[in-house]
This record gives C-alpha cells, structure tokens and sequence, in this order.
C-alpha cells in the first residue's frame, strides 16, 4: 500500500512541475495539442507542440489542416509562427490568418508613453497571412493606421483587436453567433474590429485591405460592445460601472 501511495504522489509532482514549466511560457501541459475550426466549420485546424527539453519554441510545431467533411489531410506544415490561440483558419482550410492580440509587454509603467515605448507598440507585426505554407502580408499597428494611443494597455498585455466571441457550440445557431467573431472570416474576406473601434476588410487572398466594405458583409453589422480601461489613453466610462 505505501508503494502505491509513494509511486502516485511522484507522478502528482512530476505532472506539476512540467505543468509549472510549460505554463511559465504561457501553456499547459493538457493545451499541447489545440483544435481551430473555420468560421462555417468546413475545415478544421490542428496544431501541436513538442517539448524539447522543456521547452517550447517555434522549431516544435507541427500545423496540419483537415477536410470537415472528409477527414482528409489537406496540407501540413512544421513553419508554424504562432500558438493556437493567434491562428484563424478559412473555410476554404488554405488560408491561414495569424492574429497576435494581448502581446506580453516589455516594459512597464503607465502615464504618458516614451518615444521608445511608442516606437514599439507602432512597429509590432499584429497580424499575417498566409496561404498554406506562403507568406502573403503582414501588418503593425502603423501600417493599420493606428497609433500607440489606439491600442488598449491593460496590465501587461497589448490589445490592438477586440477579442474574438464565444463560439457557443458546434452546428448550433451558427448564424446567429457569427457576427460576434472577431476575426470573421466569411469566403474569401475578413473582418476585423479594433479596440477603438476601427473595422478593417480584408482579401485573405492576398491580404489586402479593401477600401468597401463586401457585399457579403452587409447583413453583417459591426456589434458594440462597452470601453475598457486604456492606462495610455482617455479614461472611458464603461456602461456598467
């Protein structure tokens, strides 16, 4: 009986030190592997990570996109420049959009921004393009338009882009859930919402930014949601307070 209890109570503080240890770089041990579907569940998207001693980096990733219908491999890839909470996949599963919202910060402080801090939240790449495995465009916040004031500082992350809503349940009111994504991917463009309210389409083809906004979005319209704090910017009241 101690054996038992010896051997179980090990594998309890292994498993919470390689937890603690993959966590401290912003994933669990049970989150290795993820599942991304396309807005219209057509496609499907899995991208897993190999820990090589205990460490998790670009090199170890594996991204593999599947055939909803089928269960076909369509194609596959070990060049992979995100985590799967950054990927987006369309329902045509060859393109892939990688959208890097709530980056960590490197430095701190709140008040007015440095010349430095300015230069960095302006120049970070905050979303790509890609179909399959080529690279066809990418953006920072300059290159958006925006400035270091539109995008919302709150406590240690950067937030160019309203989150994305809550995909409530698979084949269940898809419809009606999907003008709260964040991207929405509809054929073959995105929109795309920013915390000041901009809204941006795009040609995930070839990632362009479209000056109308589609035909296939006019029933579409943008949701509102309330202001959040912004540690860098004028203080908004939100609604609920």
């Amino acid at each position: 009986m101690k054996t038992y209890i010896l051997i179980l109570s090990f594998l309890l503080c292994t498993n919470t030190v390689w937890n603690y240890t993959l966590a401290d770089q912003g994933i669990l041990a049970e989150n290795l592997t993820g599942i991304r579907y396309s807005m219209l569940y057509k496609s499907y998207a899995v991208l897993t990570n190999f820990p090589e001693n205990e460490e998790l980096t670009p090199s170890n990733r594996r991204l593999q996109v599947f055939d909803s219908e089928t269960g076909d491999l369509k194609w596959s890839t070990e060049v992979v420049p995100g985590f799967k909470q950054n990927l987006f996949v369309a329902d045509d599963g060859m393109h892939i959009i990688w959208l890097y919202n709530g980056r960590r910060r490197n430095f701190y402080g709140t008040g007015v921004l440095s010349q430095q801090s300015r230069e960095e939240i302006e120049n970070m790449i905050v979303v790509q393009f890609y179909r399959q495995k080529k690279f066809l465009k990418s953006y920072t916040v300059k290159e958006l338009g925006l400035t270091a004031e539109d995008v919302q500082i709150y406590w240690l992350r950067f937030s160019t882009f309203r989150y994305d809503g809550p995909d409530v349940k698979l084949f269940q009111h898809i419809r009606a859930n999907l003008n709260h994504r964040n991207p929405l991917v509809l054929d073959e463009v995105m929109r795309l919402i920013g915390m000041n309210g901009n809204v941006w389409y795009f040609d995930i083809t070839s990632g362009q930014i479209l000056e109308k906004k589609p035909e296939i979005f006019m029933d579409y319209p943008v949701p509102s949601i309330a202001p959040r704090r912004d540690f860098f910017g004028p203080y908004e009241k939100n609604e609920r307070e």
